[in-house]
C-alpha cells in the first residue's frame, strides 16, 4: 500500500497516510503530507480536508533516529506550514496515538476528532527533548499554561474522553467508524461556513499570565526536587513563559532555539539511548523467534504467606485476574501464569498451556524445568517490592519463545521494564548494587566520609543518601575535579561488573545493563546508565538507535 492515498467524498477530500508500523513523521511521510495537502489546496472542488492514517495509529511522532543520522528534506517545519496555511478547514482524525510531532501536527489543523480509545500527548521530555513543532506555544493556548506545563513535563498521554473535556479535540467519533464520522464532521463545518479557527490566534488563556513572573518562579520552586538535573524541563518552562509573554511568531522562534540547543546535549543523547535500549532489552533473542506469542489471561499464585501476598501486590496493576492456584482444580482453557513463591515447589498437574514462573533459586531454573511436564514453559521472574519498574526475566536453555513472549507482554502491559537474563545466583540489579556498595566501602576504608560519597552520587544525579542513608548536610568539601574523581572511583567498578555480566552470558548486551541500572537502581536516566556513561567519557561509540 502506498504511503499516500487521496480520495474524496463530495466536497470533502481525504488524505490517508500509511507507513507501518506507527506512521512516524519520517521523510517518506513528510513528503506524502506535502504532496497531499498541495493537491487538496489546488483542487477547487475540495472545500474541507480530512487527514486520517491507516494501520493501528495516527501519526505517532517524529522519527527520532534522524537526530543521529542528520535531518533530511523536507524538514518538518515546511510540512507544518503547508498544513496551517492550506486555506481550507482541516480535520485531524485520530486513532491509536497522536504523540509529539503527531499531536503538534493535529493542533495545526483547524479541527480534531478522535475515537475514545485514542491518546494524545507531548512526551518529548522523556527523551531529553521538548516539543519543537509549536507544542509549547499552542498547548498553553488550549488548556492554559499551568496544565500545559504539567502535561509536557510529565509526558503524560491523554485519552479520548479527557482530551474532549480539555478541548484538545473537538468531538468524539464512534470506535470503528472514525473516517466516516470525520467526513460527516467536515461536512458540518462546510455547511457552517464560519471562519477558520486557529489555535495560534487564541489568547484568552495565556493573557491572564502575562507579566506574572512570580507564577513561573513558584512553579520552578515547587518542582525543583523532581526536575533536579534535567535540562529539558527548564527549557519547557522557559518556552511556556515565551508563549505567555511573546507574540506567537516570536514564541515559536524561541521554542525552536531552545529545542535545537537540547538535541545535541549529552542528556538527550543519553535519554534517546535509554529509549531504544528499553525496547531492545525485552526483545527475545534471534534464535528464539520461531514461536507465536500467547497472551496471559489470568494469574494464579502457588504458595502461602508473605511471598504469596507480595506476588499478588506485584501483579495487582496488570489488569489480569489474580487468584490462588488450586492444584486440585487443574485449570484449563487459555494461557495463564502460575507464580511459584517461597519454597512451595513446582505444582503437580500443570496444564500444558500454563506458564510457570519461579521467583527464587534462579540458578537452579533448568533443573526445576527438567522435572516439569512441559519444561519449555518454566521461566523465572525476580519480584521486587520497591516499586521500581525493572523486571528481570530469567530464561532457561529450553525456554519456549511463545511462553517468554507472553510473560514479557504481560509485564510491559503492567508498566514494567523487562530485561532478559539467563540462570544465575545473582541477577543484574543486585550485582550492580553490590559492586557500587563495595566501591563505597573501599573509599570509607581509605578515610572518605560517607556524606562525601553520597554527596558525589547526589551531584551525579542519584537520590540523597543512596548508600549510607539520608544525609542531612551533603558535603561539598571537594572541588568539582575531586567530586569527578570520586564518581570515577565509584562507577568504574560497576562498568567492569557490567562487562562481566555480558561475558558470562547473563545479559545480551551493554544497553541491558544500562536499563537494569536506570529502572532498578534509579540511576539518573540523563546519564544513559553506567555503560553509556563509560562510552561517552572514554570516547567509545555509544549507540542511541
Amino acid at each position: 500500500m502506498p504511503v499516500l492515498q487521496l480520495s474524496r467524498d463530495g466536497a470533502v477530500g481525504i488524505i490517508t497516510i500509511n507507513e507501518p508500523p506507527v506512521n512516524v513523521l519520517s521523510v517518506n511521510v513528510r513528503k506524502a503530507l506535502l504532496e497531499g495537502f498541495a493537491a487538496m489546496r489546488a483542487d477547487p472542488d475540495i472545500e474541507a480536508i480530512v487527514l486520517v492514517c491507516g494501520g493501528r495509529t495516527f501519526i505517532a511522532g517524529f522519527d527520532i533516529s534522524e537526530f543521529d543520522g542528520g535531518l533530511q528534506e523536507p524538514h518538518l517545519q515546511r510540512v507544518l506550514d503547508a498544513v496551517e496555511h492550506v486555506g481550507k478547514p482541516t480535520v485531524a482524525a485520530i486513532h491509536g496515538t497522536a504523540l509529539g510531532g503527531g499531536f503538534e501536527l493535529a493542533m495545526l489543523c483547524s479541527h480534531r476528532i478522535a475515537v475514545p480509545s485514542a491518546a494524545v500527548g507531548l512526551p518529548e521530555v522523556k527523551i531529553g527533548l521538548m516539543p519543537g513543532a509549536g507544542g509549547t506555544q499552542r498547548l498553553p493556548r488550549v488548556v492554559g499554561p499551568e496544565l500545559a506545563l504539567d502535561l509536557m513535563l510529565s509526558g503524560r498521554s491523554v485519552g479520548g474522553a479527557e482530551a474532549l473535556k480539555l478541548g484538545l479535540i473537538d468531538c468524539l467519533a464512534k470506535e470503528g467508524q472514525l473516517e466516516a464520522d470525520a467526513i460527516t464532521f467536515a461536512g458540518r463545518i462546510i455547511e457552517a461556513n464560519g471562519p477558520l479557527p486557529r489555535i495560534s490566534d487564541r489568547q484568552e488563556l495565556v493573557d491572564p499570565f502575562r507579566g506574572r513572573s512570580e507564577f513561573f518562579a513558584a512553579y520552578r520552586e515547587s518542582r525543583a526536587a523532581e526536575f533536579r538535573g534535567f535540562n529539558a524541563h527548564e527549557a519547557i518552562i522557559s518556552a511556556v513563559e515565551a508563549a505567555v509573554e511573546l507574540p506567537i511568531a516570536e514564541g515559536l522562534q524561541c521554542e525552536r532555539e531552545l529545542c535545537n540547543a537540547l538535541v545535541e546535549t549529552r542528556q538527550s543523547l543519553a535519554q534517546r539511548h535509554a529509549f531504544f535500549a528499553e525496547r531492545r532489552a525485552a526483545k527475545i533473542p534471534g534464535e528464539l523467534l520461531s514461536g507465536e506469542t500467547r497472551r496471559i489471561v489470568s494469574i494464579r499464585i502457588h504458595g502461602n504467606g508473605e511471598g504469596a501476598e507480595a506476588a499478588a501486590r506485584y501483579f495487582a496493576g496488570s489488569r489480569v485476574p489474580v487468584g490462588k492456584f488450586d492444584p486440585a482444580g487443574c485449570e484449563a482453557g487459555g494461557t495463564y501464569l502460575i507464580v511459584v513463591t517461597g519454597n512451595a515447589g513446582l505444582p503437580h498437574c500443570i496444564p500444558s498451556e500454563a506458564i510457570v514462573v519461579l521467583t527464587e533459586d534462579f540458578a537452579m531454573l533448568d533443573d526445576y524445568a527438567a522435572k516439569a511436564d512441559v519444561p519449555e514453559n518454566v521461566l523465572g521472574l525476580k519480584l521486587r517490592s520497591d516499586g521500581r519498574r525493572l523486571a528481570e526475566v530469567v530464561r532457561g536453555q529450553r525456554s519456549d519463545p511463545a511462553s517468554l513472549g507472553a510473560l514479557v507482554d504481560l509485564l510491559r502491559r503492567s508498566g514494567k521494564v523487562p530485561v532478559l537474563c539467563t540462570p544465575s545466583p545473582g541477577l543484574v540489579r543486585d550485582r550492580l548494587l553490590a559492586t557500587l556498595r563495595g566501591g563505597a566501602e573501599q573509599l570509607r576504608e581509605e578515610g572518605v566520609a560517607a556524606s562525601l560519597i553520597d554527596g558525589a552520587l547526589y551531584d551525579y544525579g542519584f537520590r540523597s543518601g543512596l548508600l549510607f542513608g539520608d544525609v542531612d548536610a551533603i558535603s561539598h568539601a571537594l572541588n568539582q575535579t575531586g567530586m569527578d574523581g570520586l564518581i570515577e572511583r565509584l562507577l568504574a567498578p560497576v562498568v567492569e561488573e557490567g562487562r562481566r555480566l555480558i561475558a558470562e552470558g547473563i545479559v545480551q548486551r551493554a544497553s541491558d545493563i544500562d536499563i537494569a541500572a536506570i529502572h532498578g537502581l534509579d540511576w539518573p536516566i540523563y546519564t544513559g546508565g553506567p555503560m553509556f556513561w563509560n562510552a561517552t567519557c572514554s570516547g567509545e561509540p555509544a549507540m542511541t538507535g
